[in-house]
């Protein structure tokens, strides 16, 4: 039979995590910055939100598919699940991203996509206070241009990634559909 002493222990620890528990939520809810992954890509520093990014991953091999579009590189395993893998830097910017840079890997339901970036950097907190007013930036980098984030050396542009994978332009790998770039 369990000591008293122990289960007045374990009871006090459970309510104190339980206290720790509500006290992060509580901070969470009323912190008004933005978490996200910051990335480079051709020369730019920039910024997905958190919550969009699925997963980051070194460069995996990847398989090419015949008349796709040349900034849709092809198809890549991911522990057994096929994603399509897209150059970002090609599509946002017309230049390609670095062949051994990471990836982001978005979702959107049953659609997996691994973005080729320059390097993936980490992931940053901005509080309100660092918001800044974005730099435009070129060709089709600019459509999905959010806002700007600012740490002690770099202005971070943010850029609604979710938004491609609703972009018809994006999903017609094929290139069929015609756009300004």
């Amino acid at each position: 039979m369990a000591d008293a002493g122990l289960l007045q222990r374990l009871a006090d620890l459970e309510q104190r995590g339980h206290a720790h528990r509500q006290a992060l939520q509580s901070a969470r809810a009323a912190w008004s910055g933005r978490r996200g992954v910051a990335f480079r890509l051709g020369g730019y520093d920039l910024l997905a939100d958190l919550a969009a990014v699925d997963e980051i991953s070194p460069a995996l091999p990847w398989t090419p598919l015949p008349s796709a579009a040349e900034w849709f590189i092809g198809l890549t395993n991911r522990r057994g699940e096929l994603l399509t893998l897209v150059d970002l830097g090609a599509w946002l910017l017309g230049e390609p991203a670095e062949a051994d840079g990471g990836l982001l890997i978005l979702r959107r339901g049953a659609l997996a996509t691994a973005l080729r970036v320059d390097n993936v950097v980490g992931i940053r907190a901005f509080e309100e206070g660092q918001r800044r007013e974005p730099a435009p930036l070129p060709g089709r980098a600019a459509r999905f241009q959010e806002g700007a984030w600012a740490d002690e050396a770099t202005l971070w542009h943010q850029l609604a990634l979710p938004a491609l994978l609703e972009d018809p332009a994006f999903l017609e790998a094929g290139g069929t559909v015609k756009e300004d770039a």
